[in-house]
């Protein structure tokens, strides 16, 4: 949840940076356009988690990244 203080474990870690490698190797990245990537989940599916990761991930290529959080009032 936005504000949420989130620990991480570097393990969790591995996956963002095997993305950003595969984006990387398929010329995806760096991109001249802005593109977003959705992350979906059941509450507690680690999406935060995952999103965090994949941002820390881009910034160490030095790549931008923001991540924006969308919450269904349902």
């Amino acid at each position: 949840m936005i504000g949420d203080h989130i620990h991480i474990k570097p393990e969790y870690y591995q996956t963002s940076d095997q993305i950003v490698q595969y984006w990387l190797a398929q010329q995806i990245l760096p991109c001249p356009y802005k593109f977003v990537v959705a992350i979906g989940g059941e509450s507690g599916s680690g999406k935060s988690v995952t999103a965090t990761c994949l941002q820390q991930s881009l910034n160490q290529c030095h790549l931008p990244s923001l991540i924006l959080a969308y919450r269904d009032w349902e």
